[in-house]
């Protein structure tokens, strides 16, 4: 589930603070998400259709109960590309923390947000996504993270997804198609649980859990092309009509 430096590099994101500045998607927190920042993941070179191009916004309802407390701003947020667990050619996030580890008996961690995925252009292609998480359990030590995806209109659940690892096994990658898809927007819901148990010697580490979702069919290389044309025939507009009013002022 690892990226090389290569497929992390080719996801360009744009993080938007209150959408008036930008920052580095590197030093995006999660404390960052809940003051209202939002999160533009596109690859206009290597995969130029409009479908490619997510926005991720809306956090809120952030929770934390148990013995470890992270502060937000130690919950980095960085934009994915590439998939998870064998698929490709998928936005995404991933959530990273030095700080999600138990150590010892009755230690525990809870994790509750959800935010929303929209497609940029507002078209409904987002037909699936998929789950995956990265840690180790030791003795009775269990880390996990269910997650709902609920179409924002009607609040239908879409699909439900769930990864885990104890000491009994793993379940680390997890896939779901949308219920009636494709859509433009889908809200989701993580829930991030990590318990030691009872027995002496337990320990649980979660080094992150990374979120991809697929879209239609990427668009032909015809139609790509055709799409940029439009779009920097209209930029030329838009500039042209700038000068003659700057003219006309004048």
């Amino acid at each position: 589930m690892n990226r090389s430096p290569k497929q992390l590099a080719a996801a360009l994101a744009v993080v938007w603070l209150g959408g008036l500045s930008a920052t580095q998607a590197a030093d995006t927190t999660l404390q960052d998400l809940i003051n209202g920042a939002s999160i533009r993941v596109f690859d206009p070179i290597n995969h130029p259709g409009a479908q490619y191009d997510l926005t991720f916004s809306g956090f809120q309802n952030v929770t934390q109960l148990g013995t470890l407390a992270v502060p937000y701003n130690q919950i980095f947020v960085f934009p994915i590309w590439g998939g998870v667990g064998g698929a490709q050619n998928e936005p995404g996030l991933r959530f990273q923390s030095a700080l999600w580890t138990l150590i010892g008996p009755g230690q525990t961690y809870d994790l509750s947000f959800e935010f929303t995925v929209s497609h940029t252009f507002l078209s409904p292609v987002l037909t699936d996504n998929t789950l995956a998480l990265t840690g180790s359990a030791l003795g009775s030590g269990i880390a996990q993270v269910a997650e709902g995806v609920i179409n924002p209109l009607n609040s239908e659940t879409l699909a439900n997804k769930y990864v885990y690892t104890d000491a009994l096994g793993s379940q680390l990658v997890d896939h779901d198609v949308f219920v009636g898809g494709p859509y433009s927007s889908v809200q989701v819901r993580k829930d991030f649980v990590m318990s030691t148990g009872s027995a002496e010697g337990a320990r649980v580490f979660v080094s992150d859990f990374d979120q991809t979702f697929s879209a239609v069919p990427e668009a032909s290389p015809g139609l790509a092309g055709i799409g940029l044309a439009l779009l920097a025939g209209r930029q030329m507009l838009r500039r042209r009509t700038t000068v003659t009013r700057e003219a006309v002022i004048v």
